[in-house]
């Protein structure tokens, strides 16, 4: 088919906001089910590396008809970042070609761990804040496979960029691919400070990639209030080329899903991308034929358990709201802090060493969180650098030198500052409840159990 016919057809049709409404994504202009028929996209062709998918206008206008020929009308990208003048040239050139695009917040240097700083959070709102301009943005998925007992930290993420996002209220959601944990993942996410979707990818293990086991997992996810989907499928170890045969329980449920993939890298790639030139593999067509394949539920008749869940303490209690100016106020009153040695290496070995044994020493208190008793401490949001300095000059406080081995260093001290002073007065140390309020320790009561039922 011609580009500028493909091009044409959906412009003339243009591209309304997705909303959810219940269980399902649907178009605002016109209530319609919006079905997720999408796939990974990082076309960079740099050797091991992964940039911004969407910076290049060429390359979205070289791949836009090739992805609207497949039959997709969303991508699933990952590593965008903050751009001085914006995606709108990308963003412009998928939606004259009806596609819609799915944001995988989290990169190598932002994401949520075990961890949520004030970095992280900063990043994610920058994104958040521009691609709430974009009508074919579909939403943003905040976290993946983030283990559970960190989870609470994705929701204080979650509740914090529906707070604080300007613009269009972006859907929010979470991704998991560890099939034995993403039932309490499901749950976690599905009480207190709610994701707005849940997906699972099951591209990793072929096991779950027959007609049968997807059928099973499609239904598992149902009980949860929102959308879901299948976040990433097409595992390569079934067959070669791949005929992608749970397709059609993927596209069939009312959930959708992510085809892998379309990349310059991946084994999982549905083309070749050499330079300027993408060439289809058989894989290519086979998925095309799929993503609209028919699906029989008569064939499938998995038996299911229903399970029922409480839902957590710690899906009530969250860390507060990321403040840096809190961080930066501590940097004044320390005697002992980080080196340059030691932030210059604060991913080492000998670095990380230091900072287990001075919180078994007791001295981080003030940094590091107490997950069994839903405890976060007014710092346990601060970069490395700065927990790493707070620690550090706990141990100087109490007679320990300040030198460890050269990755501490006396402090200059200097005059703190009125708003320093005033910050200091405002934040004890805390538990934090649901929406990010303070709460004092001593008069904090737990949030009452509230039932989940898997059904």
């Amino acid at each position: 088919m011609n580009k500028a016919i493909l091009f044409v057809a959906a412009s003339v049709l243009g591209l309304s906001p997705i909303e959810i409404k219940g269980q399902s994504f649907i178009h605002s202009d016109s209530g319609a089910l919006f079905l997720p028929r999408g796939i990974k996209y990082q076309p960079n062709a740099a050797p091991n590396q992964y940039g911004d998918p969407l910076s290049n206008q060429q390359v979205c206008l070289r791949d836009a008809p090739i992805l609207q020929q497949l039959g997709v009308n969303l991508i699933y990208v990952t590593n965008a970042a903050p751009q001085i003048n914006g995606h709108g040239e990308c963003m412009q050139v998928l939606q004259d070609a009806g596609i819609y695009v799915l944001l995988d917040l989290p990169s190598s240097n932002f994401n949520i761990t075990d961890q949520y700083t004030s970095a992280v959070y900063r990043h994610y709102l920058e994104i958040a804040d521009e691609f709430s301009r974009y009508n074919n943005t579909l939403g943003l998925m905040v976290a993946s496979n983030v283990q559970p007992d960190y989870q609470p930290l994705v929701k204080a993420a979650i509740r914090d960029l529906r707070q604080n996002m300007n613009g269009r209220r972006l859907p929010l959601g979470y991704s998991h691919d560890d099939i034995l944990t993403k039932k309490l993942s499901q749950v976690m996410m599905g009480c207190g400070e709610k994701a707005d979707f849940f997906a699972v990818d099951i591209s990793d293990n072929c096991e779950y990639s027959t007609l049968k086991e997807a059928s099973m997992i499609g239904k598992h996810m149902k009980p949860f209030h929102g959308p879901t989907f299948f976040s990433g499928f097409g595992c390569k170890g079934l067959s070669h080329p791949r005929q992608f045969e749970e397709a059609s329980v993927v596209f069939s449920n009312r959930s959708g899903g992510i085809f892998n993939d379309y990349s310059a890298q991946s084994s999982l790639s549905l083309v070749d991308i050499q330079g300027s030139e993408v060439i289809l593999k058989e894989e290519y067509f086979n998925a095309q034929k799929a993503i609209f394949k028919p699906f029989d539920p008569k064939n499938i008749t998995p038996d299911y358990i229903p399970y029922l869940y409480e839902c957590a303490e710690n899906s009530f209690v969250l860390p507060p709201t990321p403040d840096e100016s809190l961080c930066t106020c501590a940097l004044q009153n320390l005697q002992c802090v980080a080196s340059d040695k030691a932030k210059l290496g604060y991913g080492t070995n000998e670095t990380a060493t230091l900072y287990q044994r001075l919180c078994q020493q007791g001295f981080c208190a003030e940094v590091k969180p107490n997950l069994k008793k839903n405890f976060y401490p007014k710092y346990s949001h601060c970069e490395f650098d700065v927990q790493l300095s707070i620690a550090l000059n706990a141990a100087k406080l109490s007679g320990i030198p300040c030198h460890f081995g050269g990755l501490a260093a006396p402090a200059k001290i200097s005059e703190t500052s009125p708003a320093c002073h005033l910050q200091e007065r405002l934040s004890p140390e805390t538990t934090a409840d649901s929406s990010g309020k303070s709460l004092i320790k001593a008069g904090w009561a737990a949030a009452p159990l509230v039932l989940f039922v898997l059904i």
